[in-house]
């Protein structure tokens, strides 16, 4: 499994007392942001500036690596250490976080282990988004981690923000974080994030807004993914685990500033930078299945009037199926959030693609459903309105080839509905 913890719920032990009043403390995380089977991106937050140091140690007491960083009040005090050299290390280790010779925080042995390997056979990802954390108790967070997924993904609207200042923002992600529930999941599980409206800005918003790098700016000083987008502009990325790889696309900050690639008459959602960038990473994944995750829904079953769905960007979303089709891409799944209510999805797309791309809407993960924001649509294969949902994509080498398990899980950890596809399935006819 990717970065996990060994006792969930005993991660925080300390392995040596340490008087709170002697020390700079750490008062969020650690928190686990990417990782792949050579390193492991870990994020913090201090309540003192200064360099701290990151380091994992072993019960045999070998060396093994550590990384330093600045906590600045430019930068809310957060740290984000990036510790490499793990391939071919086994794990578990545990870690301690020191500033200057003191030791501030640790965790015992048997806490963290390396990301799984590209060649793993079996992989599994949970995928999320809308979560209120004013709403009190959370426990679909415990039920997330008790799926044991390689890597979490956050689809957004975590947390509401709705605005686009930058005291706002910084503060409401810091209270996101600080939400028990929450806190517990990000330290054990390896998460990715993008935004959607409500942490991006407000309400349906999407393209070039007055102060929107203040959204971008607590948002990178919030989550530990390393390099994201490209020249300050976005928030993309990507990860696989196993036969799984996922493309983590920022549906906002591009939306409507260039044409469209596919349609030059119309305007591009992904802009031509992110668009390229996927296609660049379609053509050379080797993963029998490609997760393409934002925060908007691809379909247009939605309520009237809603501007920011993908069908109002049919023309690139098409466009992109199309060119899928025509270099023999397989393996495509859609996913995404941000209406509250989860759906499974079948298009009809073999026109376009040579197969029915499946499309997942995932939410909320912790508000209020909202019926009303599903319409009719062909091709529905489940349908549900809950206040707390999350998607688990389960991908595996079977005997008879790949396979690729959905499932949708509630905060009781009830399995709500579960759809399997092979790769066939989702491969153009030979």
């Amino acid at each position: 499994m990717s970065i996990a913890l060994a006792a969930v719920l005993s991660m925080c032990a300390p392995q040596e007392p340490v008087p709170t009043a002697a020390v700079p403390a750490i008062v969020q995380g650690p928190f686990l942001g990417a990782a792949d089977a050579d390193s492991i991106w870990i994020w913090a937050r201090a309540t003192q500036p200064g360099r701290y140091a990151f380091a994992l140690w072993s019960a045999d007491g070998k060396d093994l690596p550590r990384a330093t960083a600045e906590a600045s009040p430019d930068h809310e005090l957060t740290l984000q250490w990036h510790l490499t050299g793990l391939r071919g290390r086994r794990g578990p280790f545990g870690y301690r976080i020191t500033r200057g010779e003191r030791t501030i925080g640790s965790a015992d042995f048997g806490v963290l282990t390396p990301a799984i390997d590209d060649a793993v056979e079996r992989s599994v990802v949970a995928f999320g988004s809308c979560a209120e954390e004013r709403k009190g108790p959370q426990p679909v967070w415990g039920q997330i981690i008790a799926a044991q997924p390689d890597a979490l993904v956050l689809l957004g609207d975590t947390p509401y923000i709705d605005s686009t200042r930058l005291d706002v923002q910084r503060r409401r992600r810091a209270e996101f974080f600080a939400h028990p529930d929450v806190a517990m999941a990000l330290r054990v599980l390896s998460t990715y994030a993008t935004w959607d409206d409500h942490d991006y800005a407000t309400n349906d918003r999407f393209g070039d807004l007055d102060d929107r790098e203040n959204s971008r700016r607590a948002f990178l000083e919030h989550h530990a993914l390393g390099p994201v987008g490209h020249d300050d502009q976005g928030i993309y990325t990507r990860f696989r685990r196993g036969p799984l790889e996922v493309f983590v696309l920022d549906t906002r900050w591009f939306a409507d500033q260039e044409p469209c690639p596919f349609a030059p008459t119309q305007k591009s959602l992904l802009g031509t930078r992110q668009l390229a960038w996927l296609q660049q990473g379609l053509r050379a994944s080797t993963a029998p299945f490609k997760v393409l995750a934002c925060g908007m829904a691809w379909n247009g079953a939605v309520r009237t009037g809603k501007l920011d769905c993908w069908a109002n960007w049919a023309h690139e979303r098409d466009g992109l199926l199309r060119w899928c089709g025509e270099h023999r891409i397989g393996g495509i799944v859609l996913v995404g959030g941000d209406l509250h209510v989860t759906r499974l999805i079948r298009h009809a797309t073999k026109e376009l693609c040579g197969y029915d791309v499946l499309e997942v809407v995932t939410s909320p993960l912790a508000n209020d459903p909202i019926p009303a924001n599903a319409g009719k649509i062909d091709g529905v294969l489940f349908d549900a309105a809950a206040p707390a949902t999350f998607l688990l994509a389960e991908a595996a080498i079977a005997d008879d080839g790949p396979r690729l398990h959905l499932r949708f899980r509630d905060a009781a950890g009830k399995e709500l509905h579960t759809h399997v596809a092979t790769l066939l399935d989702l491969s153009a006819a030979k």
